[in-house]
């Protein structure tokens, strides 16, 4: 499954305790203008996951992003602070990962690429910077084999060198939205009084959204969330998207629907209709080219001058293009509905056991809490079929094809739903599997403060 996540890795080289720790960021932080907050006013929030196991630190912010530079400035300035080193890790797509080391000085500094990276120079490590930080008697040779290895999953490379650092192999992977072993970083500006898009989010889209059911989840990211029948999930958020324009900041609303059934309730398993870009001019800083940003505004009329204008735009569309859509799924079957129209990967039935291990993260298996499987595939392929006969794109003898293979396909799902209905041990395991994702996550939605 491709994954793309942004996060870096600091060496506590004193062993300070936690606490300690997050005072030498604060003092950090103090020197570029950031002072502690509370999460309702952060401007920038950062979690730093700690392990009993390592002396290393994880540390993810949403400001680590594709295009930003904030992931770097933040290692290379912690390392400078700390008098320590640090190691971004930018997994791009399952495809390539670019690692940045960091020390106290710039002659510290080098980079690796691991995987398949198109560019014209992929960097694999300069020995005598790499080898201070290697533990056990590892050998360079050993890193560089793993720098320069062909991984089937380039994130088992992470885990690899993790294991030659010392590092938390479980945290050096890691880019859950929410962890609760999570310490929480909330930061604002010292000396700007600006509404973030965070705050304008949660007063403008509460505003509207909890008369309709919906309840704040508080966390890094803010979900506003409800439960319908006891069993069906709506999310509704916001994701912070790169422009590359100076002084452009741009966001999409998601929403999303799930069912109790989930093998584990996360952020990015709540299928999502992306409504498009909603831009605003952010507060500039002395380094960004004002005149660039403002030439950006003249040309794109709904870049919006604030971020309450921008979060009120963006409640507007998600009124016409989310919540109806949401609406509609209140029960499982309308759930399969909506996933097949809008994440349709959500509920693959690929690699049963795996499925019901609990391995492959799927919701496939509520095929089998309905009596109208049958019915709902079969109206999902004449979904397709209709939308591939709009489209022009294929010829006649393309058509009859691929309505041959979706036939195949329909035959191949509902045999292995009635045989995992009828077959006793099978049909066993998966009552059991389903019981215990359901059990697990209405004691965690409960844990959120939603009423089911």
């Amino acid at each position: 499954m491709a994954n793309t996540f942004f996060t870096s890795h600091i060496k506590n080289r004193n062993q300070e305790s936690q606490e300690q720790f997050v005072k030498n960021l604060h003092k950090y932080f103090a020197k570029k203008g950031f002072v502690p907050a509370t999460e309702e006013d952060a401007q920038l929030t950062y979690s730093l996951v700690f392990s009993d196991e390592s002396d290393w630190v994880s540390i993810s912010s949403p400001e680590y992003q594709p295009g930003e530079k904030s992931l770097n400035e933040d290692a290379e300035g912690i390392a400078k602070s700390l008098k320590t080193h640090c190691i971004t890790a930018s997994v791009w797509d399952s495809d390539f990962i670019e690692l940045e080391l960091f020390g106290s000085t710039a002659k510290q500094r080098d980079s690796v690429v691991i995987g398949r990276y198109e560019g014209l120079h992929a960097p694999k490590g300069v020995q005598k910077l790499w080898e201070p930080l290697l533990i056990n008697g590892t050998t360079w040779g050993r890193l560089s084999e793993i720098f320069n290895g062909n991984h089937t999953f380039i994130e088992r490379s992470l885990v690899e060198m993790a294991e030659l650092v010392g590092m938390d192999s479980d945290s050096v992977k890691w880019d859950d939205e929410e962890d609760p072993d999570a310490v929480y970083l909330h930061l604002k500006n010292a000396d700007k009084k600006e509404i973030t898009l965070k705050s304008a989010f949660v007063q403008v889209f509460g505003e509207a959204l909890e008369p309709l059911g919906f309840k704040l989840i508080k966390g890094r990211q803010p979900y506003f969330a409800r439960v319908v029948n006891g069993e069906i999930i709506h999310v509704v958020t916001y994701q912070s998207e790169s422009t590359y324009k100076p002084g452009i900041k741009e966001f999409g609303v998601v929403g999303g629907s799930a069912t109790v059934y989930l093998p584990k309730i996360k952020a990015d398993e709540f299928g999502g209709l992306f409504i498009g870009g909603i831009e605003y001019v952010k507060p500039l800083t002395k380094d960004e080219a004002i005149t660039d940003a403002m030439e950006y505004y003249r040309n794109k009329p709904n870049v919006h001058k604030t971020v309450n204008k921008a979060v009120e735009y963006a409640l507007g569309r998600a009124k016409e293009m989310i919540l109806p859509e949401l609406d509609k799924a209140v029960d499982i079957d309308s759930c399969i509905e909506y996933y097949h129209k809008n994440f349709p990967s959500a509920i693959h039935l690929n690699n049963i056991e795996r499925i019901i291990s609990g391995e492959v993260s799927s919701e496939g298996l509520i095929f089998t809490k309905t009596d109208k499987y049958a019915m709902l595939i079969k109206r999902n392929l004449e979904r397709n079929r209709a939308i591939n006969e709009r489209n022009h794109q294929y010829s006649e003898e393309e058509l009859k094809a691929r309505h041959q293979r979706g036939n195949e396909v329909i035959k191949r799902e509902i045999s292995l739903i009635e045989k995992l209905l009828t077959t006793p041990d099978l049909s066993a395991r998966v009552v059991a599997e389903l019981d215990r994702r359901k059990k697990a996550n209405i004691e965690l939605l409960r844990a959120y403060g939603l009423d089911i």
